[in-house]
């Protein structure tokens, strides 16, 4: 895979959502719920409420991306298991084994320059190998 030139560890990698073919109204309130990784969904960590009054809802054309975040500016990271539930639609996602590729870089005063690619997770049990350059979760309707 990629990994810089450096002794640097980067910084763990963060994704965010894509809601695609889902209209205003279907995507206005979504329930992120975080898990321990590797429990089946058994262990629940906590939950978001994400709605436009909370968080940054962009429309681009068919897709609505979800910019939020749970620890700072992170929204789904390797560190749990998610479940993304739009009550609009009563349609439930599984997010788990969400793997990255572990990264060295430069750093220059105290900032390390660079992040940790995500390279695949499982959507509703079905292996997705992600564009490490793209860093995008996308739901289907």
């Amino acid at each position: 895979m990629f990994n810089s030139c450096g002794r640097y560890p980067c910084g763990n990698a963060s994704s965010f959502i894509g809601l695609i073919n889902f209209t205003e109204a279907e995507s206005d309130t979504i329930i992120l719920r975080r898990f321990t990784k590797g429990t089946g969904f058994a262990a629940l960590h906590d939950s978001m409420v994400i709605t436009q009054s909370n968080a940054n809802l962009q429309r681009q054309h068919d897709t609505v991306l979800v910019l939020s975040s749970f620890d700072g500016n992170k929204m789904i990271t390797s560190d749990y298991d998610f479940e993304i539930f739009l009550p609009a639609t009563n349609s439930v996602y599984k997010l788990n084994a969400i793997t990255e590729d572990i990264r060295y870089g430069s750093k220059a005063g105290a900032k390390i320059y660079c992040i940790n690619p995500i390279t695949s997770y499982k959507l509703n049990g079905e292996l997705i190998k992600a564009d490490p350059f793209y860093q995008p979760i996308y739901l289907r309707k």
